[in-house]
């Protein structure tokens, strides 16, 4: 498994599409820059990366349904707090929520349709 660094939208949001993520999650595809999880034949998850001036958004946050608790969702994270020693926010399902919290990210407020605003301080 390997995690690579894109800045092809396109790329992202046909692989969205194409795993039946929510019309939020490829609706909101305008990243700077994509965190994909792969091998040599195939995507298994991604997570755009929006950035501030002292911060950064994470964004269309999705691990395939077939690879879900893999820990290629705990990877991608890594890589992302690894590589951004900054504050980093990312509205998270209930799904998604879990792994967030695992990597310290903590509920700033809940929004509908049981998404919250989360936020991770350095």
């Amino acid at each position: 498994m390997n995690i690579s660094i894109d800045n092809n939208p396109n790329a992202m949001v046909s692989f969205l599409k194409r795993n039946n993520s929510s019309i939020e999650q490829v609706s909101a595809t305008v990243a700077d820059l994509w965190y994909i999880a792969h091998d040599d034949y195939q995507t298994f998850g991604t997570c755009g990366i929006l950035k501030y001036s002292n911060s950064i958004r994470i964004k269309s946050f999705f691990i395939r349904k077939d690879k879900r608790n893999e820990g290629i969702g705990a990877m991608l994270i890594e890589k992302v707090i690894t590589d951004f020693d900054v504050q980093i926010t990312a509205f998270a399902t209930k799904f998604s929520r879990p792994i967030f919290e695992k990597y310290g990210f903590v509920v700033e407020s809940e929004k509908k349709n049981d998404i919250a605003f989360m936020r991770r301080s350095v």
